[in-house]
């Protein structure tokens, strides 16, 4: 299994790696929809995308962590983090005063 986080522009997504149980499924779960579990690690991708438009707008930037649980047979489960990165220069429509 692959997972690769979104890149927009100059950006990429900064994960923190948390240790967590293991299960025999492979799947992710969101924090932000936990009924729902992901199998499909291309629609993980996109989901990624889509709370990141949600939370963060045209500025992709949110103070709003975005949390991912992926569970593999195949690989350590682990708990992902979008942490924010550090920003001096705002790019496209975020605001002037970003640091």
């Amino acid at each position: 299994m692959r997972l690769d986080a979104p890149r927009v522009a100059l950006f990429v997504a900064r994960l923190q790696l948390r240790n967590a149980s293991d299960l025999q499924e492979e799947f992710g779960e969101f924090l932000h929809c936990p009924s729902r579990k992901f199998t499909d690690f291309e629609e993980i991708r996109r989901e990624i995308e889509r709370e990141t438009e949600r939370v963060g707008g045209q500025k992709n930037i949110s103070p709003s962590p975005i949390v991912l649980k992926v569970s593999s047979p195949h690989v350590i489960d682990l708990t992902l983090v979008d942490l924010p990165g550090i920003t001096k220069v705002p790019v496209g429509d975020q605001p002037s005063d970003i640091e």
